[in-house]
C-alpha cells in the first residue's frame, strides 16, 4: 500500500498544490478548489488507486487523510 507521504506527494503534483500541503488539510478550503481540481482528483484516485469517488462517498470526506483511509487495501 502507498504510504501517506507518497499519497500526498502524488496529489500535490497531480493537483498542482503547494508543497506544504498536509494530510489534515480540508481540501475544499483551498483557494484553488474548483470543479477542474475535483475532476482531476476523481480521475487520479480512480486510475491510480481504484477508488471510485461517488457522490455519497464524497460527502463523507473532508481531508486528504479521509481519502487515504478510503483507499482499497
Amino acid at each position: 500500500m502507498t504510504t501517506r507521504e507518497d499519497f500526498l506527494a502524488e496529489l500535490t503534483d497531480v493537483l498542482e498544490l503547494e508543497p506544504d500541503a498536509c494530510m489534515d488539510d480540508e481540501f475544499r478550503d483551498y483557494d484553488e478548489w474548483d470543479s477542474l481540481m475535483f475532476l482531476s482528483m476523481v480521475t487520479h484516485l480512480r486510475d491510480s488507486y481504484g477508488l471510485e469517488l461517488t457522490p455519497e462517498l464524497f460527502e463523507t470526506i473532508d481531508t486528504w487523510e479521509d481519502i487515504y483511509n478510503k483507499l482499497p487495501q
